[in-house]
């Protein structure tokens, strides 16, 4: 027997998001930390100890105060990363915390 009301998944997911806009921005919120290692690579990734979004703003903690100000000198840029590679705007400010 063969099924009349069929859809492919991808068509059910994509109708799925647009229906939850909250679920989307927290898939693009964990992308976005994802890419924080992927971006600035393992170096960097092993002077993280703490992520986390709150109000488009990411707060990093950062345990090396020398890494901690020349990624305040390049803020804009990560923002703008960050933000391609979550595939969406999510964060408006980074906040790197000691």
């Amino acid at each position: 027997m063969r099924r009349t009301n069929t859809q492919a998944i991808a068509d059910l997911l994509k109708d799925f998001m647009s229906e939850n806009p909250q679920l989307t921005v927290k898939l693009a919120e964990t992308r976005l930390i994802q890419a924080w290692g992927e971006l600035l690579g393992p170096m960097i990734s092993r002077y993280t100890t703490n992520m986390y979004v709150t109000k488009k703003t990411l707060h990093v903690q950062i345990s090396s105060a020398v890494l901690r100000h020349e990624l305040m000198l390049c803020r804009e840029k990560l923002i703008r990363d960050l933000n391609e590679r979550a595939g969406m705007p999510v964060i408006n400010d980074i906040i790197l915390l000691g």
